[in-house]
């Protein structure tokens, strides 16, 4: 499969290498990442490098401010949950900035190839604990990663890497083509034995985004079709996903955590509490028992406070203005409409909960994010290109695409 997959690892460098190896390790397990991210951290201060990475990517200032304003209002707040994540946060950032300064079109494909390739591995495992270890009724099968939330968020990237193979930039190569339509076949599965249900809502209007987006007409009739189809099925047969019928019940606990969560930003407006507030504040303001706040949008602002959630909005500013810029290269914007896909399924999953907010899932975001530095690194190679903004429209004659195959 890795084969077909096209993943020729003697076409890349070693920090693309590193990259890929970073990718797949997302599969097999926390602590799998956990040891790629130490041994890249090493390799990266081994070369001094690091202090040039955060030099030269745009926005990494604000990333600068963020890491040890948090650690210092964990400390203030008796957080030492918080002062742990700060530390795994600034080695996070780094490697994500890492992984940013190092991105090619080529290495991108490369990373969905390897993703989708390495995505057979937990697909096995879930099918394997689905089958051995469903004795408690509660039970609900996480793969490789740490809930089954986690491992939905992370299909749901899968899946919208594999249309986008597929539908939207299809190989020429048959057997290329074969291999994510069974990635797209098994994820999809994967999915479906995770129990997760906001993930095919999220699912369900990524989907067709990237397809109009991409003016694929027909294809979104069909998918839209089979949305329909699949909608009236859960309608006559509710035992198709078990857990609809604790849609009711599961949202009037969320409303009590988002309650709670307010609470505690109203308390601590400016800083918040420092990292993994909510299970430290919950108890205080009587609010249900959870991990977090349950919300993209209500839980930096209860870690993290106005200032650093602010911090956080201006990088991802940052690195979506030089995402944007991918709709001006004809090759790139198919790369485009996936990330803008990507990230419409993860706005959509956030407001229910925040599965992207793990070692894992995070760094598979971090990943489609990456895509920033495909044009940013280009600029260094072609001098012409540097004296105008990275956001800004170039005149058609300075255009890549004029003098660059499409990949």
């Amino acid at each position: 499969m890795i084969k077909k997959a096209k993943i020729t690892i003697s076409r890349y460098k070693t920090d693309e290498i590193i990259v890929l190896a970073l990718a797949a390790s997302i599969f097999f397990t926390v602590y799998a990442v956990v040891a790629m991210m130490i041994f890249v951290i090493l390799y990266l201060l081994r070369q001094n490098r690091l202090s040039n990475i955060l030099a030269s990517t745009p926005g990494s200032q604000y990333l600068i401010l963020f890491c040890p304003l948090t650690l210092i209002v964990s400390m203030v707040r008796d957080n030492p949950d918080g002062v742990l994540l700060a530390y795994a946060f600034s080695a996070f950032f780094l490697i994500a900035l890492f992984i940013r300064s190092v991105m090619t079109r080529a290495l991108f494909e490369g990373l969905i190839a390897t993703s989708c390739a390495a995505s057979a591995f937990s697909f096995l495992v879930i099918v394997f604990q689905r089958l051995f270890c469903n004795d408690n009724p509660l039970y609900r099968a996480s793969s490789s990663f740490m809930n089954a939330n986690y491992y939905a968020a992370a299909t749901e990237v899968l899946i919208l890497f594999c249309f986008y193979k597929c539908f939207i930039l299809p190989s020429a190569d048959h057997q290329a083509r074969k291999f994510y339509l069974a990635a797209l076949l098994w994820n999809v599965l994967g999915l479906y034995l995770s129990d997760c249900r906001t993930a095919f809502i999220a699912l369900g209007i990524a989907i067709p985004v990237m397809l109009i987006m991409n003016g694929q007409k027909k294809t979104l009739v069909f998918t839209l079709s089979l949305e329909a189809l699949v909608l009236i099925a859960v309608t006559f047969l509710p035992d198709l996903f078990p857990r609809l019928s604790d849609t009711a019940s599961d949202l009037d606990l969320r409303i009590g955590i988002w309650q709670t969560a307010l609470l505690g930003i109203v308390r601590q407006p400016l800083f918040g509490w420092g990292g993994d507030a909510y299970i430290q504040i919950f108890s205080r303001y009587g609010g249900p028992e959870a991990t977090h706040a349950h919300n993209l949008f209500l839980d930096p602002l209860l870690n993290y406070g106005i200032a650093g959630t602010v911090l956080l909005g201006l990088y991802v500013r940052s690195n979506l203005r030089a995402i944007r810029c991918m709709q001006l290269y004809k090759q790139d914007r198919p790369r485009y409409n996936l990330v803008a896909a990507v990230l419409t399924a993860v706005f959509i999953h956030g407001i229910t909960d925040i599965a992207m907010f793990s070692v894992q899932t995070g760094l598979l975001l971090a990943i489609v994010l990456a895509v920033a530095g495909i044009n940013e690194n280009q600029r260094q190679i072609i001098p012409h290109l540097r004296k105008y903004p990275i956001w800004a429209e170039q005149p058609l004659s300075l255009r890549v695409d004029h003098h660059r195959r499409p990949i």
